[in-house]
């Protein structure tokens, strides 16, 4: 370097600084704003987080690192003092008029030996910067405004380290702690205990040797699953943890364990109470019975004879120190141990009675809230008899042969087992099913020949069958199944083709609709008179007294249709026939309501059976073909068969029916909601 170029130097040297001053200062406003904004999160996290322990020290040294991080990240690339040259293109950028001659003296000028041309390069560079401003290429106004972001970014690093200095204190101390965890003492609540199965239990742990334990740390309660420990986290509750298990359900091993801290381990003992898990009943019957001894696996209420001897076997789910039956009027049987779980005693049945299984263990516990158990004496249930096939009503032709099964269970023995049938309601024939008597359960097998009965369609016949009970000791008592029907329709080719068989059958009147409703309400009457003595029926009897006057009222409406459609000239002989039929039923209906409006249900009986028969009668009326086929042409020998006049009469009765009636159902019946009370028949 040479006197002549040291103004180009100096310059240089001036820019250098300027440049260095303004890197530094906005280089601090970017890392006192990044580290100020790092370190405002996490004060706003630890605010609503409010992190403990473990979870607090990692937040202290997340934002310490990622501080750290930030700061190096901007500063670092300042560490390096930019050369002459690097100034002089700096110059050069800010100062276009240089063009590349400073860069070049700046490189020249690092040379000891010079040509003249390098000398006039570097003497030209000089006087060129002799010229220029220093505030051209780094002006004060920059420096200023560094320093103010400077200034504003240490404002908000020494607010954020302010706000973050309670946190920070926090941290520290839930470090130490960890550091040196002998300092904390964890004082555990109720520690051992005792405690009654499925009652509640709540652990306390209260952290000693540490100011505002909460906000440091989180004590964790770790119980005991196998040949590990599970976590569960405490809450924080008024200076100190807790835990609440709902329900206990067996015992445990549990500790709870903060900042590094253990406490001691304790036993939870739950305590179960002995419980009858099953109930063995042996029943030794009475003589008269004819029954052999019987075991019953998992019982426990006890229906037998008097004079029954029982034995109990009790099975508990622990181990029992004694037990006893104790029945309703205070009296205990002492059961004797057949081993540590199970039990056994026994007495004789001699009227009804309620017993509780009463069971002490080891440790004292009892079950007070034992289950109670029923004991009823039976002194012969009726029988238990049913139809098994064929499986509810049926219709058959006059040649039809129906097959009649039935099936008859006693607990005792059965005297008789017959099946009972009769024609058209009339006299009642009991024919005995064959096979042996003084058996606990029959199955006989009868069958019905139509053809010999007698029927003809519309025609009915019911049966049912009947078993009488025996007993050595009592008189004989009967026992019946539901009763069922057989309708006797006509053959195939005698039914009323494509309309009438659209309507069900019954011409669209509604006929089988009333029939089924007139069939019902035998069913329930059978099953009222047929019901034992001291079964009160009369609100049922009422019952089925309306339901028969609500029919009785219906099919009086269908009478009324059929006379509408004679006066009209629609009505055919079969149709007069069905009318006639329907007429009767109503008699024999109101025969029937009466009676059973005087509660005579035996007496209402026949007349409810003729009035369905009647109604049969009718509905095969309406069924029966009557058709007139001329064999000669008709209407100017154009050679059409003659028409169905049966059908004619039958579109015209329609026709007026829904002329004259404007809502009537489907069926043809107005269209009258069902009463209760024939829904409940």
């Amino acid at each position: 370097m040479q006197g002549q170029d040291k103004p180009l130097w100096t310059f240089l040297a001036k820019v250098r600084r300027r440049w260095v001053t303004l890197a530094v200062l906005r280089g601090s406003a970017r890392v006192f704003g990044s580290v100020g904004a790092i370190v405002l999160v996490a004060v706003m996290v630890d605010h609503f987080w409010l992190p403990t322990g473990l979870s607090l020290i990692g937040l202290a040294l997340t934002v310490s690192v990622v501080a750290i991080g930030q700061a190096l990240l901007v500063l670092w690339p300042l560490r390096k003092i930019p050369s002459s040259r690097q100034i002089a293109r700096f110059i050069e950028e800010q100062v276009p008029e240089f063009e590349d001659r400073l860069a070049s003296a700046a490189e020249l000028g690092s040379r000891t030996v010079r040509s003249a041309v390098q000398s006039m390069v570097i003497t030209d560079a000089t006087n060129q910067v002799q010229t220029v401003q220093l505030d051209r290429v780094v002006s004060s106004t920059q420096i200023r405004q560094a320093i103010g972001f400077s200034v504003a970014g240490l404002i908000v690093l020494v607010t954020a380290l302010g706000l973050a200095l309670a946190p920070a204190q926090r941290a520290v101390e839930a470090a130490s702690l960890y550091a040196f965890p002998g300092t904390v003492h964890i004082s555990v609540s109720p520690g051992d205990v005792r405690v009654m199965a499925g009652e509640p239990l709540k652990v306390r742990a209260q952290v000693e040797g540490i100011t505002d334990a909460p906000r440091l740390i989180h004590p964790v309660l770790q119980v005991e699953s196998g040949d590990e420990w599970q976590d569960i986290e405490m809450r924080a509750d008024d200076g100190s943890f807790q835990l609440e298990f709902t329900s206990v359900s067996e015992s445990f091993r549990y500790r709870v364990t903060a900042a590094g801290t253990r406490s001691e381990e304790y036993h939870v003992v739950a305590l179960l109470v002995p419980h009858v898990t099953r109930i063995d009943v042996e029943y030794d019957y009475p003589a008269f019975t004819g029954l052999d001894r019987r075991l019953e696996i998992d019982g426990g209420d006890i229906y037998a004879p008097a004079g029954t001897a029982v034995t109990l076997t009790v099975h508990a789910d622990k181990p029992i120190e004694n037990g006893a039956v104790v029945l309703a009027g205070g009296l205990g049987i002492a059961l004797a141990l057949r081993d540590e779980t199970t039990l056994t005693g026994g007495f004789e049945v001699l009227t009804d009675d309620v017993y509780r299984v009463m069971l002490s263990d080891a440790e004292g516990l009892k079950n007070p809230a034992a289950e109670r158990y029923f004991i009823r004496t039976i002194d012969d249930r009726l029988p238990d008899v049913r139809i098994v096939r064929p499986e509810g009503d049926r219709s058959v032709t006059p040649l039809e042969e129906v097959t009649i099964v039935a099936r008859a269970d006693d607990d005792y023995g059965l005297a008789r087992f017959e099946i009972v049938y009769a024609v058209r309601g009339g006299e009642e024939h009991a024919v005995p099913f064959p096979g042996p008597t003084d058996v606990t359960s029959r199955t006989g097998t009868h069958t019905l020949y139509i053809e010999d009965l007698g029927v003809t369609p519309g025609d009915f016949v019911t049966y049912y069958a009947r078993a009488l009970d025996v007993n050595r000791v009592k008189a004989f008592s009967e026992s019946r199944s539901d009763i069922y029907f057989l309708d006797v329709v006509p053959f195939e080719q005698e039914f009323v083709e494509a309309q009438s068989q659209t309507q069900g059958g019954d011409g669209g009147t509604g006929l089988a609709e009333l029939t089924a409703a007139q069939r019902a309400i035998i069913v329930a009457t059978c099953k009222i008179d047929w019901a034992p003595e001291d079964i009160a029926a009369e609100d049922d009897v009422r019952t089925v007294a309306r339901a028969q006057g609500e029919l009785k009222l219906r099919v009086e409406e269908v009478v009324e249709q059929f006379g509408d459609g004679q006066r009209r000239g629609a009505s055919t002989t079969f149709q007069q026939r069905a009318e006639g039929s329907l007429g009767l039923s109503v008699r024999a209906m109101a025969d029937a309501e009466k009676a059973l409006e005087d509660i005579q249900a035996d007496k209402a009986l026949p007349h409810e059976m003729a009035a369905f028969n009647y109604l049969l009668q009718a509905q095969a009326e309406i069924r029966r073909r009557e058709v007139s086929r001329p064999q000669t042409a008709v209407g100017g020998g154009s050679g059409r068969p003659g028409q169905d006049l049966s059908a004619l009469f039958d579109q015209e009765l329609r026709r007026q029916q829904q002329t004259n009636y404007e809502t009537r159902s489907p069926s043809g019946q107005p269209d009258t909601p069902e009463s209760d009370a024939l829904k409940r028949v």
